[in-house]
């Protein structure tokens, strides 16, 4: 098991609220849906160290990688999903119910977020009205899921070098997103081509901290110095942890600045993507004795809202969008509150009964 970060729920908690807030409060938080990308820089990092030090002390295997994929994904999955199409089969009307169907079967098969892409635009108002539009995310890294251990296992075989590998992977993905969000933003937004840079990203740092920063160890010393020379005057005040302080705090407001700033446009992903990925990268090379992270990030608060993010995320959407289809009109600040708290009860409620009970399973079978 890898060693836990509470910092990392703590980030966790800021990307789900983001985009929680952005899809209750679409005009005052303008870049919520940034949650989503930090969400996929997260991932990459802590599948590839889970595989990285599976390997590393070789005990890998294909059937324990997707087992514990299988027992985290799955329970809240069928949960929410199973709710929906009951509350849909009484209230929605038979073409909603069909449309609602042909959801249910592409998110459980992960791949909705191809027929997504050709339905309409992520920011287009009939979105509202699609209890399971954001399965999308998941849909994605679901994909990434699937090559990803094999990539690492052949490169790793073959004696390749996996910086390198996952260097040209971010490069190519970036350059596809930037090319693609020109051509058709839709396609770029839903499709994980354009998407894999920011899992791969997450990646290059578990690789990178797995190696004991031994690639970066030479210039480690004279980067902090730098941010000594930048921060104090009295030389008295220098310590060893300027550099880690600089990176967690930078990080932190390209986020929190992101999210707050950057509006809803057809030119996201493209170069766009860069902004979550960087400030998360920070945040994440930063580690856990840094301020931000050990003072913020892994506040006790950040920390629950983190453990309950994945039924948090999957909970607010069908919520909204069920209500949006009820009330037919703009829902009111004061139904959109209400929904908020419904959201937060069956999140906590779900991670209580279903997430956490199975997850922490000692189970010998398949969930192990």
């Amino acid at each position: 098991m890898l060693k836990y970060r509470k910092d990392i729920d703590g980030l966790r908690a800021i990307a789900v609220l983001a985009v929680v807030l952005f899809h209750a409060f679409p005009k005052v938080i303008k870049g919520g849906f940034l949650g989503v990308d930090i969400f996929f820089v997260i991932s990459g990092y802590l599948i590839t160290s889970i595989i990285i030090k599976d390997f590393n002390n070789d005990t890998f295997s294909i059937y324990k990688f997707y087992s514990r994929r299988i027992k985290r994904i799955f329970p809240s999955l069928i949960t929410v999903i199973t709710i929906c199409l009951i509350f849909g089969w009484y209230t929605l009307t038979n073409d909603e119910l069909s449309h609602l169907a042909k959801h249910i079967k592409t998110s459980s098969l992960f791949y909705i977020n191809f027929i997504l892409a050709h339905e309409s635009g992520y920011f287009d108002i009939a979105t509202s009205l699609k209890p399971l539009m954001h399965l999308w995310s998941l849909a994605i890294e679901e994909q990434f899921y699937i090559f990803w251990p094999l990539l690492i296992y052949f490169a790793r075989k073959k004696g390749f070098n996996l910086l390198s590998i996952f260097s040209i992977i971010f490069l190519v993905s970036l350059i596809i997103g930037i090319n693609s969000t020109a051509k058709n933003p839709t396609i770029a937004f839903f499709y994980p081509f354009s998407r894999i840079c920011e899992l791969t990203a997450g990646g290059m740092v578990a690789f990178i901290k797995s190696q004991n920063f031994q690639i970066i160890s030479r210039i480690i010393q004279p980067l902090n110095n730098l941010c000594n020379l930048v921060v104090y005057k009295d030389k008295s005040l220098h310590t060893n942890t300027t550099l880690i302080n600089t990176l967690s705090t930078i990080g932190f407001l390209i986020n929190i600045l992101s999210i707050i700033i950057l509006k809803n446009t057809k030119h996201f992903p493209g170069k766009h993507i860069l902004l979550p990925v960087i400030g998360t990268i920070f945040i994440l090379i930063a580690g856990e004795k840094s301020y931000i992270n050990k003072k913020i990030l892994s506040h006790k608060v950040m920390i629950w809202i983190g453990l309950i993010s994945y039924p948090l995320y999957l909970w607010h959407w069908p919520l909204f969008a069920f209500a949006n289809i009820l009330e037919g009109e703009a829902l009111t600040t004061n139904i959109i509150i209400a929904i908020l708290i419904i959201i937060i009860f069956m999140s906590w409620l779900t991670y209580l009964l279903i997430e956490k009970p199975i997850r922490y399973s000692k189970s010998k079978k398949l969930f192990r």
